[in-house]
């Protein structure tokens, strides 16, 4: 979308709760949900 720029915090508060959902419902340690959540986000970072 022209004039619409995202920061990483704005791109993080929007699907934070999405991505933790997501894999909360397949991932059963709390810790492990972290983890992934955290990895999920690292990627899109280095993308």
């Amino acid at each position: 979308m022209p004039g619409v720029s995202l920061s990483t915090e704005a791109v993080w508060a929007e699907l934070h709760a999405s991505i933790r959902g997501f894999v909360a419902r397949r991932v059963r340690q709390q810790a492990d949900v972290d983890d992934v959540v955290q990895r999920v986000f690292l990627q899109v970072h280095r993308a």
